[in-house]
């Protein structure tokens, strides 16, 4: 006669609780690496259109421009709603014709994105057809009201990404500190 086992209803149950609390204790770890893999994602999405713009507005040596837009034909909403990439002749931030846009890219969806350009303080990024900014500018991201990172773009078109301080600061360009 064979004989059979048979785990017990309390064993079964020890043991789920067991894989429970040890999920439970890793949840917040894995929420937190998660997020980490979204803000640099963010960030290296907006490190590639910044140089994709760079080099359509060398190599077609038309002005190029990153805006913000919501409904991806114009420059509107709010940063972390998308990215618009475009030629733009008259140097404006104005999308004049559907067939300027080259490159959208969608909404983040992973906290808040902001801009400020030097000294002009426009609402968008402008290259000329040389492959330099027309104004320095940054870019930075915050989830949950922190500061996660900065991109500074300086007039020769070059990136450079920051990251907070001891004090948990970026600064920009300026001495200033990016706040949410």
């Amino acid at each position: 006669m064979k004989s059979h086992t048979a785990y017990t209803l309390i064993e079964v149950l020890v043991t789920l609780s067991i894989i429970g609390i040890i999920f439970a204790f890793s949840l917040p770890q894995i929420k937190i690496m998660l997020d980490s893999a979204k803000d640099s994602l963010m960030r290296n999405q907006l490190l590639n259109l910044i140089s994709s713009a760079k080099l359509q507005a060398y190599s077609q040596h038309t002005p190029i421009v990153i805006c913000k837009t919501r409904d991806h034909l114009g420059c509107n909403g709010n940063w972390e709603d998308g990215l618009l990439l475009f030629q733009n002749k008259e140097k404006d931030g104005i999308v004049h014709d559907k067939n300027e846009i080259i490159r959208v890219l969608e909404s983040f969806n992973h906290g808040h994105l902001y801009f400020r350009s030097f000294p002009y303080y426009r609402n968008y990024l402008l290259f000329l057809s040389d492959g330099y900014s027309s104004d320095n500018g940054t870019f930075w991201h915050c989830h949950q009201t922190k500061v996660q990172w900065a991109i500074s773009v300086s007039k020769t078109g070059l990136t450079h990404s920051l990251f907070p301080d001891e004090n948990g600061e970026i600064k920009d360009g300026n001495n200033h500190v990016l706040t949410c």
